[in-house]
C-alpha cells in the first residue's frame, strides 16, 4: 500500500539491544526485484548530529534572547567576507534598520571623520597581528546625523595558522556618562576660575 517512490521519513528513535536510544535517519528506495514490488529502507544513525544541532538552536535561542534583551549593541563579522551583522540594538540605540549584513565600509564611515582614521588603522592592525582582542572609543553617527559616544570591544576568532575568520563584539553608548565627565570638568573648570578671581579680589584688597 505505500506508494511508488524514493521519499525520506525524517528522524526516528530505535533502540539498541543494550538498550541505549538511537536516532535515525531513515529513507525509503522503491524497486523491483524479481517481478515483485520491493522497498529497501536505510537507516542512518544520526545521534551524535541531532545532539549537536540541538545544542546549536539553544545556543542560538540564547544568543537570540540576549540580543533582544541588552541595550547593548552586538555585532558578528565576517572577516574574509568583509562583511557585519548587528543585533536589533543598532535600531533602538542608534537608528538604523538593516534587514541584512552590511559591508565593514558601512561602519566606518559613520565614524567620526576625526577619529575614523585611527579607529580603523587600529581595528585592521589587530586582525594582521596575533591579537584576540580589540577596542576603541569613538563617535558615531546616528540616522539623526546626531553622534554618540561609544566603547566598542571585539573578541577575534583565528584558525589554527591565525588567520582572523570571525570577530564578535559590542558596542556600548557611553553618551551620558562622556557628557557627564565634560559636565564636571567645565563644573570644576569654573569654580577654578571663582576662586582665582576671589583670590585676586582679596589680594588687590589687602593692597589697597
Amino acid at each position: 500500500t505505500m506508494p511508488a517512490d524514493t521519499r525520506g521519513f525524517g528522524v526516528w528513535r530505535h533502540k539498541r539491544k543494550d538498550g541505549r536510544i538511537m536516532e535515525m535517519d531513515v529513507i525509503g528506495f522503491d524497486f523491483t526485484l524479481e517481478g515483485q514490488a520491493a522497498r529497501l529502507a536505510v537507516c542512518r544513525d544520526v545521534t551524535e548530529q541531532q545532539e549537536i544541532l540541538r545544542a546549536l538552536l539553544a545556543s542560538e535561542q540564547r544568543h537570540r534572547i540576549f540580543a533582544e534583551t541588552t541595550s547593548d549593541v552586538l555585532w558578528d563579522a565576517d572577516i574574509p567576507g568583509d562583511v557585519l551583522e548587528f543585533s536589533a540594538g543598532l535600531t533602538d540605540v542608534f537608528g538604523y534598520h538593516l534587514d541584512s549584513k552590511v559591508p565593514l565600509d558601512w561602519w566606518v564611515s559613520r565614524i567620526h571623520s576625526e577619529e575614523r582614521a585611527a579607529v580603523s588603522e587600529g581595528f585592521y592592525a589587530a586582525l594582521a597581528g596575533q591579537d584576540v582582542h580589540w577596542s576603541a572609543q569613538y563617535r558615531f553617527r546616528r540616522r539623526d546625523d546626531q553622534y554618540a559616544h561609544v566603547l566598542d570591544r571585539g573578541h577575534i576568532f583565528r584558525d589554527a595558522d591565525g588567520t582572523p575568520r570571525q570577530m564578535i563584539g559590542a558596542m556600548v553608548d557611553i553618551t551620558r556618562q562622556v557628557e557627564a565627565t565634560e559636565a564636571a570638568a567645565l563644573a570644576a573648570m569654573d569654580e577654578r576660575r571663582r576662586l582665582a578671581r576671589d583670590l585676586h579680589d582679596a589680594v588687590t584688597q589687602s593692597l589697597y
